[in-house]
Order: C-alpha cells, then sequence, then structure tokens
C-alpha cells in the first residue's frame, strides 16, 4: 500500500557571505565544512531562511483564505449530507445534530456518494483531498439504495462497488475506520482505503477519540507545508542573482541537495528556481515569492517541494544553520519555528454510521468526529487555531467577562451552534414549533448556526452612558483604531455624532420607566446602535473586539435555549417529527411570570436579571425590552439556512422577545416585531453578541 508521509522542510540552508572589501563581498555556499559555490558580488546581505508557520498564500487566486473544507455523509437506511464548505461550526453542528434511530447500514452507498460530494459546482481547487469513512458493521441496505436509483449491484458486491467508485476520483486519499471485532467488516472496509489513507480498527468508545485523532493528524502531516523567508534587511536594489544550496535528509538516511537562484524585485515579485534537482528532493515549478516591504523580508511559501522515493513522498526532516567560513555562525534564527501548519487548501469527508447498532457508542462517535474537526482547525491558522483567549478569539469557547477600564462589566455566555427549527406553526400539532397564535413566524424551516457568544443581560444604562461618555485616552487598547475622547452626546442630551435628536429620545430615563445603571437601556434606536461613531463603534474601540447585534436567528436560537433546550437540541427538521420534549413558548418555560416582565406583572422596565435566566443563563429574553436584531424585516424561506442575516434590504428592522407593554402573547421567542432604524422607545433596547472566531 502506497503511503505518503508529512511533507516537512527540511533543509540545511549552509550559507556564507564573506565581506573582502567594503563595496565587494564573495558569497560562499557550504556543504558539509566544504565550499561548493562561490562568486563575487555587489552588496550581497547575509540571508537566513526560516520556517514560518503563518499562512503560506502562494499562488491563491481568490478572496478565499480558508485552508480546511469538511463536507459529511450521516447514515443507516437513510443518508444525510451536508454538502463540503468551510464553515466548520456549521459541520460539527450537523455531526451533533445526528441521531442514530434506524437499523439499516448502507455504508457502502454512503462513501460513494461522500465521493461524489467533491464534484459539487463553485468549490475551490483542492491541493489534497481526503474521506474518512466510518461504520460498525457490515453493510446490509446498500444494494437497495442503489437498487432505488437503477443501480443493479447486488448484496455481494456493494464493497467493490464503493471500491470502483472511489478509484475514478484522482488524488483521493481514504481512510476507513472499523469499530467493533474486526472480523469479516473490517477487510471489506480495507477495499475503501485509497491514497495516502489507511485502514483502523477501533474496539471501544474510548478508542474512538484516539483513532480520529491519529487520522486527523495523518492528514495534517501530509498536507504541511512551509513557508520560507528570509531576515529583515535582506534585499537591496542591487541584489541581482543568489544561488543557494538546500540540504535534505529522510529516512534512512537518505540525504539529498538542490541548487537554487533567487532573483527578482518588490514589483514583479520574487522567484526561487531549481537550477539542478536532487536525486530525490525537488521542486515540481518554480516557487514564487513576495516581498513584505513593512518586515523588511522576501517570502516564498515552497508549496510544490516533495521528497520521492520509489513514486513515494516520504517525510524529511529539517535544521537551519548558517555557514560563516566553514564554522557554525549561527545555529537559530530570529522567529524561527517549527510550528506545524496547514497551508495546502484541503477538503475532507466524513462518512459516518448513525445506526441504532452503534447504541451507547453513538455520542462518543460523534464527539470523536467533533474533534477530528477540531483538530484540523486548531492547526488552520486562518480559522483561528491555537489562539485560544475564551474571550471569542480563540479554540477555547466558554463564557467570559469583559471588564471595561474604570467602568461597568458585563458577562457574555457561551452559545453552541447547532441546527434547530426557527419559527413558528399553527397548523398542525403533529408538526415542530406548533404555536396557535402564531402569525407572520413561519414557514418554519432549518437553520444552521456556527457558535457565538451573547450578553448575559440587556444592555444597561450604566453601560451605555459609560461607553457613549468622554474617556481618558488609556481606556483604549494601544492599537485601538478610534480614541474617543469627547461624548457622543452634549450637556443637554443631544446625540452630536450619531446623528440622533437626543440621547434618549427627548426625554432621559426616568423612575416611572425604570431608571439605574442596572435597567436596560432604552430610548435608543437602531442607528444610535450600529451608525457611525455610535455604541458599537465605541465598544469596539474601547474593547479591541466585533461587538454587534444578534441576528435574528441567533436571537431565536439563544432564547430557545440552544442546545441545552431538549427539544430544540432533539427538534432539528421542519417537516419531521417534533422531540416529545416540551416546547417552550417563552425563553426557559411555559409559565412567563417565571421569566418574563411584562404586562401583567409590571408597569415599568426592571433591573436585568431579576427573573430566572432560560437554560444558557440568559436573562429576560421574554419581556422588559424589545431587543433589536440585525436584520431587515421579510418574509423566510421554508429551505435549510446556515447563518442566515435576513434580507439584504427593506423598510423596517426586527424587533424581538416582547416588553413591559406587551402581554404574554407579544413575549414568544417566535414572535416578530419591527420598527424603522430611527425609532426610539421606552420599551425598546438590545443585547450585544459576539461571533466565536
Amino acid at each position: 500500500m502506497k503511503k505518503i508521509f508529512s511533507i516537512m522542510l527540511a533543509a540545511v540552508a549552509i550559507l556564507s557571505v564573506y565581506a573582502q572589501e567594503q563595496t565587494t563581498r564573495t558569497m560562499r555556499v557550504f556543504y558539509d565544512g566544504s565550499i561548493i559555490y562561490q562568486r563575487n558580488t555587489l552588496l550581497v546581505d547575509s540571508i537566513n531562511f526560516l520556517v514560518d508557520d503563518g499562512e503560506v498564500g502562494g499562488g491563491q487566486t481568490s478572496n478565499d483564505t480558508s485552508q480546511i473544507y469538511v463536507g459529511v455523509v450521516a447514515f443507516n437506511q437513510y443518508v444525510n449530507q451536508f454538502p463540503i464548505t468551510n464553515d466548520l461550526e456549521a459541520a460539527k453542528s450537523f455531526i451533533n445534530a445526528q441521531v442514530n434511530d434506524k437499523d439499516a447500514t448502507a455504508f457502502a452507498y454512503s462513501v460513494s456518494k461522500g465521493n461524489q460530494m467533491f464534484d459539487a459546482p463553485d468549490l475551490p481547487e483542492f491541493d489534497k483531498i481526503f474521506m474518512l469513512n466510518f461504520s460498525d458493521g457490515t453493510d446490509n441496505y446498500s444494494n437497495m439504495m442503489w437498487g432505488g436509483e437503477g443501480r443493479m449491484v447486488g448484496a455481494a458486491n456493494v464493497y467493490d462497488t464503493a471500491h470502483y467508485d472511489l478509484s475514478q476520483r484522482v488524488g483521493l486519499n481514504s481512510y476507513a475506520i472499523g469499530f467493533g471485532n474486526d472480523v469479516g467488516f473490517g477487510e471489506k472496509m480495507r477495499k475503501v482505503v485509497f491514497g495516502s489513507g489507511e485502514y483502523h480498527n477501533a474496539t471501544s468508545s474510548a478508542q474512538l477519540q484516539p483513532t480520529f485523532n491519529e487520522i486527523a493528524t495523518s492528514i495534517i502531516a501530509s498536507s504541511k507545508n512551509v513557508m520560507l523567508q528570509t531576515n529583515p534587511g535582506y534585499y537591496s536594489e542591487t541584489m541581482g542573482y543568489k544561488y543557494f544550496c538546500f540540504t535534505f535528509w529522510a529516512e534512512n538516511n537518505r540525504l539529498d541537495t538542490i541548487y537554487a537562484k533567487l532573483e527578482g524585485n518588490p514589483t514583479d515579485g520574487f522567484v526561487l528556481d531549481i537550477t539542478k534537482n536532487g536525486t530525490y528532493a525537488r521542486f515540481d515549478v518554480p516557487a514564487r515569492g513576495v516581498f513584505d516591504m513593512e518586515a523588511g523580508k522576501v517570502q516564498i511559501p515552497l508549496n510544490n517541494l516533495k521528497f520521492i522515493v520509489d513514486g513515494e513522498e516520504v517525510q524529511f526532516d529539517f535544521e537551519i544553520l548558517v555557514s560563516f567560513d566553514g564554522e557554525l555562525y549561527y545555529a537559530d534564527v530570529e522567529e524561527a519555528s517549527t510550528a506545524e501548519a496547514i497551508s495546502k487548501k484541503i477538503a475532507v469527508v466524513l462518512v459516518l454510521d448513525c445506526s441504532t447498532s452503534m447504541g451507547e457508542s453513538f455520542a462518543p462517535m460523534q464527539a470523536a468526529a467533533i474533534d477530528f474537526i477540531e483538530t484540523l482547525e486548531a492547526m488552520d491558522q486562518t480559522q483561528g487555531g491555537g489562539s485560544g483567549t475564551g474571550t471569542g478569539t480563540g479554540t477555547v469557547f466558554e463564557e467570559y467577562t469583559e471588564t471595561l477600564e474604570g467602568g461597568p462589566s458585563f458577562t457574555m455566555k457561551a452559545v453552541k451552534g447547532g441546527i434547530f427549527v426557527m419559527g413558528a406553526q399553527s397548523e398542525s400539532s403533529d408538526l415542530p414549533n406548533y404555536d396557535p397564535n402564531a402569525e407572520d413566524e413561519g414557514p418554519i424551516h432549518n437553520v444552521i448556526l456556527s457558535d457565538y457568544y451573547m450578553g448575559e443581560f440587556e444592555v444597561t444604562q450604566g453601560l451605555w452612558e459609560y461607553v457613549m461618555g468622554a474617556h481618558d485616552a488609556t481606556h483604549f487598547p494601544a492599537d485601538a483604531e478610534k480614541v474617543y475622547l469627547y461624548p457622543a452626546f452634549s450637556s443637554n442630551g443631544n446625540l452630536v455624532e450619531t446623528g440622533g435628536s437626543y440621547m434618549y429620545g427627548g426625554s432621559t430615563p426616568s423612575n416611572s420607566y425604570g431608571k439605574g445603571n442596572n435597567y436596560p437601556v432604552y430610548y435608543v434606536s437602531y442607528n444610535d446602535i450600529v451608525g457611525e461613531n455610535g455604541f458599537l463603534d465605541r465598544l469596539n474601540a474601547l474593547t479591541g473586539k466585533e461587538y454587534r447585534l444578534p441576528t435574528e436567528a441567533e436571537w431565536e436560537y439563544a432564547a430557545r435555549g440552544g442546545q441545552e433546550n431538549q427539544y430544540t437540541r432533539e427538534t432539528t427538521d421542519a417537516i419531521g417529527v417534533p422531540s416529545d420534549a416540551i416546547l417552550y413558548v417563552y425563553s426557559g418555560s411555559n409559565s412567563i411570570g417565571d421569566v418574563a416582565w411584562y404586562s401583567d406583572n409590571t408597569a415599568s422596565t426592571r433591573q436585568v436579571g431579576t427573573k430566572s435566566p432560560n437554560e444558557l443563563g440568559i436573562y429576560d429574553m421574554s419581556g422588559n425590552v424589545y431587543e433589536w436584531c440585525y436584520d431587515w424585516y421579510g418574509s423566510y424561506s421554508n429551505t435549510q439556512q446556515t447563518n442566515p442575516m435576513g434580507p439584504s434590504s427593506g423598510l423596517y428592522r426586527v424587533g424581538r422577545g416582547g416588553s413591559r407593554y406587551t402581554d404574554a402573547s407579544g413575549c414568544r421567542v417566535s414572535l416578530r416585531a419591527v420598527g424603522t432604524q430611527t425609532d426610539r422607545s421606552d420599551g425598546l433596547g438590545f443585547r450585544l453578541v459576539l461571533s466565536r472566531y
């Protein structure tokens, strides 16, 4: 079986520049202590190549810098497909939403369907493509599925059929995991292994995660590339040509050498061309680089560097040395990094067994598959991998508290993404989200959301006034794009910079309507919040983050309790059977008095957080004040959507949640209210959201 190891740079770049005169230098290249190349040149600066773990780019022709794409096929006797996408959160949510409620297994058929996903239109060109196929038993339904499509396949030939289909895919690397005792079906599953893929056997739930991760690591290894970049100050107008010798070593002590010439300029770019390939090491095409003017470095992505033995790519190791006149001069270089980073665009299709035979091992399999994606994600710098801070910018996903210097703090709750049925319908109690009071809340439809953070409370008057007020420059991060030294309103309450007439719509908060630092802010328009120099501009300048209003879908999903609510978690198909769990009409309860301030129990707004929270620990999503959403108001679609943002234009923006003015029906989680962007009301406020990355 062909085995491709990781393509790690390797390399001893043994170089020297030896000054002979003030204006003339001799460039000498050493290998193993001997001079292998020497010439005189003008003003040749020393060059130290280094491995860089950032983005490579090199030849990218589109604005899509994502490196990892994932598609999913979830099967039992039915086959559910999630198309190949760079929205990894949506892919994970799709996996998390699956159930193992059917007892047949159409494994081979699903493998072929997964293979066909690479033919979808509008996909980018991938450097490498992979499949990971998982099943716990012998296929017993693929021939039926193919038969339904008019393709006659005998029950004994389903694995051979899948093998044939995969064999037609050029460049495919396909792995397989057999779960359980590897007797019989394991040998059959080996027929769907191709390229650099391997067969693995996991005999217990405890082995699922390490097995999936072992394959993720193998995919990362075979998808690695490196960028070489010179030290600062390398380029000069009189650079001319520069020649180098790269030395590599691989398994079994194989050594090889490449001779290369670098030329170019900042305007036209740089080219590292091979003047003599090695026996094993080679470039398929010249490597093209760019000049980073600010850093003073030439950057060269080596996308096509390979070490090939007997037709197979093998791993080769690296070390960076700079030799000066035959002696070791510098054993490391500034900013050199051996961090492993994906820099090729890859696609992985996961084919996952969701049959009843998985039993209690089904949830561990889901977790292992999600962890598999997160392992890839962590190695992809374009996905924000490896920067986990717990504050909305990395892989750690948990609630956090934002504290403003000299001012208030607020907590953002982590909302795990997923698939849910959005809206409500009054036609049938046998369909999801039945609500006899539903009006313009349909058609109900499936929505897939990525992870995000949402404010624990509605934005308070204390937070609003701090953010909109004057602040010392030290309150802003050192790299803040804007520093606001003056308030957004004058002493008489005029909103001088956001274009509004008054800070609170002509009236300041009063005791009659609810006044105090911990009361929700009101009398604020959509434009006051999102307009230039408005609240969000100022808050983001203070925090260095990108807080925003929630989309209507994000608002409803969080109000329903997200994945923490059993009904929402288990009801994932708008035309399917709803969960047997309780559907909450209000956020966190069917007893409105437990969770909401509304017309029957208050005449004013109340301090935030004084009613019970919902399952996510978020308060007041029913009642108190309506909350602005990002979306323009428009009719729902009946098709599945991923991270929808509403219509591109409209007359009204959406408000959600009801207020202290509304009756119980107006506080339902699916109810939609509207207003113009300049509307202000003593019952209208908002809540913050932050994307996970």
